[in-house]
């Protein structure tokens, strides 16, 4: 008895034979199976790269919060931020606002009052330097005592100062009644306004009369000239004159 075989009958066979094979195939052939699953894990690690990139974890979102609570990360301005800079901006004399410096950097103005104010402030002008007195050499008696003092060192054409001083010994006293007088010796080394000065003045035993001169050239300068004067005690007056010298340097 001959079979007949339609082409549809073994065609479905086949696929239940390779269906049936299929699951075999997978069990002896670990080579063969393992390549798909290394693929897919590779895949997995990728696809999980690239959601990690997209969309931060949860351990990276803490310590992003952490650096935040300590400072340590960058973070947008705070809305009382914003403010300030912005008030800053508006008011050119607030104590925050931005002044231009080196290298597009900002540096704070600061307060008023502060070191970057006094160093902008002028300095002081330095004090004229103070010249030491001399004195010449003193005309002395019983009664009295006379000198001439002044400046050790004066500037040529400048007018300058001195003095005539006086005193009394016990028991006489300056007598304020008689016309005291200083006669200038006539010189070509220095210029005075009066050859003869008046107006001693009296404290107590001592008397002061003023002087004043200006030196014609530099070098060496002697002030000259005779103090006419008196002094008196309860019984009598003397009248004296003395002549008095005072030596000094004129320096341009």
């Amino acid at each position: 008895m001959a079979f007949r075989q339609s082409p549809g009958a073994c065609s479905g066979l086949l696929t239940v034979i390779v269906l049936m094979q299929l699951p075999c195939c997978a069990k002896t052939s670990p080579e063969t199976s393992s390549e798909p699953s290394v693929a897919s894990s590779a895949g997995a690690v990728k696809a999980a790269g690239t959601l990690g990139a997209v969309e931060p974890t949860v351990e990276a979102l803490a310590e992003e919060a952490q650096a935040e609570a300590t400072g340590e990360a960058e973070v947008a301005p705070t809305a009382s931020g914003s403010l300030t800079k912005a008030l800053a901006r508006a008011i050119p004399d607030h104590p925050n606002a931005p002044v231009s410096g080196g290298g597009g950097t900002s540096v704070s103005k600061g307060a008023p009052g502060t070191s970057q104010t006094a160093a902008t402030e002028a300095e002081p002008a330095k004090p004229a330097e103070k010249i030491a007195w001399t004195s010449g050499p003193r005309q002395t008696d019983t009664a009295f005592a006379v000198w001439l003092e002044g400046p050790a060192r004066v500037a040529p054409g400048a007018q300058a100062s001195a003095r005539v001083r006086v005193h009394a010994n016990e028991p006489y006293k300056v007598n304020d009644k008689y016309p005291a007088k200083f006669t200038w010796d006539s010189t070509g080394a220095l210029s005075v306004s009066d050859t003869t000065v008046r107006g001693l003045g009296i404290s107590g035993k001592d008397g002061t009369l003023p002087l004043s001169f200006k030196p014609n050239q530099p070098g060496p300068l002697t002030l000259s000239g005779t103090l006419s004067f008196s002094v008196c005690t309860d019984a009598n007056c003397r009248v004296e004159k003395r002549k008095l010298q005072l030596a000094i340097q004129a320096v341009p």
